[in-house]
């Protein structure tokens, strides 16, 4: 009798979409997360965000920046995100406190999470939103 592939059995890590515009913040972030164990996605902007949602399999939770540049901000790529895959995770970052008030944006269950924020912050909220993701499937 063949045995199973002993990788086959582990379950595939969560996926984090990371959308930062600022390269030194978003290598960094990145490099955190996938030391945690997550398979990690780069975006600089929603464009480009929304262009590998096209093209993965899934992705569990999306981790972005609400200022950026381009014709979408954070709010407006979680706004696209939320009608197109609900299931999807949303973590909101800013390090201005004009955009803290998701609320405002139609975004009232999407946590902001302010600049600068502690690593272990960070991680305890991404391991809480992928675990409410596992939840729901």
């Amino acid at each position: 009798m063949p045995v199973a592939n002993a990788s086959a059995l582990q379950p595939e890590p969560p996926t984090i979409l990371m959308v930062e515009d600022e390269p030194v913040l978003l290598e960094t972030i990145a490099e955190c997360l996938r030391d945690w164990g997550y398979t990690v996605l780069e975006a600089p902007n929603a464009t480009e965000a929304i262009a590998q949602l096209a093209t993965v399999e899934h992705v569990d939770l999306i981790f972005s920046d609400i200022r950026m540049p381009g014709r979408m901000d954070g709010f407006a790529l979680a706004r696209w995100v939320r009608a197109r895959h609900p299931e999807i995770r949303i973590l909101l970052t800013t390090g201005y406190e004009g955009q803290s008030r998701p609320e405002d944006s139609g975004l009232s269950d999407a946590p902001i999470l302010r600049k600068p924020y502690e690593l272990g912050v960070l991680r305890t909220r991404v391991a809480d939103l992928v675990m409410l993701r596992s939840a729901r499937s």
